[in-house]
């Protein structure tokens, strides 16, 4: 029976919570194993989502006329056209 990416995250995700590192090992060779290491990618983007929601870490994409602004949890990141040239200016200016 073949998993989704989604799925196999899941189980990764269960398998580490406790801090279990040598699980990490077995889970990868369970994949060689199974012909089904070509979904790593995907299962690390997923693995990395499913972190984020259980952890209570949210982002929020702000698209502007001049770029975009990333909101994760209290961090800001701005790279709108704006932004770089305000920073810009403080260079030169120090």
């Amino acid at each position: 029976m073949k998993y989704s990416p989604r799925q196999y995250a899941e189980s990764l995700y269960d398998l580490t919570k406790d801090g279990e590192s040598k699980n990490i090992k077995k889970f990868a060779e369970f994949l060689y194993a199974n012909g089904e290491s070509s979904l790593l990618p995907e299962i690390s983007y997923q693995f990395t989502s499913i972190w984020k929601e259980r952890n209570g870490i949210t982002r929020e994409i702000i698209e502007t006329e001049d770029g975009i602004k990333i909101r994760e949890n209290d961090l800001l990141v701005d790279n709108t056209i704006s932004e770089r040239i305000n920073r810009l200016k403080e260079v030169i200016n120090y």
